[in-house]
């Protein structure tokens, strides 16, 4: 089994070709920078999507060569936490039981890894130290050296 991107976002995908294939769904612009603004830009996002009933917002991420590398997908719920479980479980209906888990002092990141795409699903809880609470899913271009080698 392999994915290779999220929904109708195929990796490799140019700017352009975004849009073309989420017809009839409004993307807008925007300007905000994730992570390393030299490799990755997300021009792109959907500002409101249903994912199993909750309200969510996709980024799309662009490499050096304008191509699509990389999509997040934010919790837009009051109390995100609440949205993990439903998430959780349409992953593992939609790609097995198969992951890896690795917990950390303010929650878990669930991870399918497969040979073009890597996803993950994060749940963090920092109420009590940064008044903060997230839930995020992301899938990203697996490149080749990327991809664990199993057994060894």
């Amino acid at each position: 089994m392999d994915v290779s991107g999220w929904s109708k976002a195929v990796w490799g995908m140019s700017e352009q070709a975004v849009p073309d294939a989420f017809q009839g769904k409004k993307l807008r612009q925007i300007s905000e920078s994730f992570g390393d603004p030299v490799k990755r830009t997300s021009p792109l996002s959907l500002p409101q999507v249903n994912i199993e009933g909750l309200p969510f917002e996709v980024y799309f991420f662009f490499g050096n060569l304008s191509r699509l590398e990389g999509v997040l997908i934010k919790s837009l719920s009051e109390h995100q936490l609440e949205s993990f479980n439903p998430l959780y479980l349409a992953l593992v209906g939609a790609y097995g039981s198969e992951h890896y888990e690795q917990p950390d002092q303010y929650g878990v990141t669930m991870q399918w890894i497969f040979p073009s795409t890597r996803i993950a699903l994060n749940k963090k809880d920092m109420r009590d130290t940064l008044g903060l609470e997230f839930v995020s899913l992301s899938y990203d271009r697996n490149q080749a050296q990327d991809v664990p080698k199993f057994g060894v």
